[in-house]
């Protein structure tokens, strides 16, 4: 019988990560290394413009990204983000990002 952790890392992979149903494919490329593809998931609807600054949050997991670190960058379709804070999750981490954003 497996242990609620266990439980929990396989639903992680199972369920949160899965690509068809709440997670995308986006290449994450640590600073000063090159990039390779990862899964994710982006929290919607946390979004915000601050000083010309869009900012949102990435959850990854640790298998796929063992340290994470500010200044590391993630291409989403055609958008660049850059970490810029770092919550670890027991197994995933939450990472808020910014970029860039024209003034309409």
């Amino acid at each position: 019988m497996a242990t609620l952790q266990e439980d929990m890392d396989a639903d992680r992979t199972a369920v949160f990560l899965e690509t068809d149903e709440f997670a995308a494919t986006v290449t994450y490329t640590p600073a000063g290394g090159s990039g390779s593809s990862i899964t994710v998931v982006r929290i919607e609807g946390v979004y915000a413009i601050f000083d010309n600054k869009a900012t949102c949050l990435y959850h990854v997991s640790a298998a796929d990204v063992a340290s994470p670190a500010r200044s590391d960058r993630i291409t989403d379709g055609s958008e660049e983000w850059t970490v810029v804070d770092i919550q670890n999750l027991d197994g995933m981490w939450e990472l808020r990002c910014s970029r860039m954003q024209d003034r309409q």
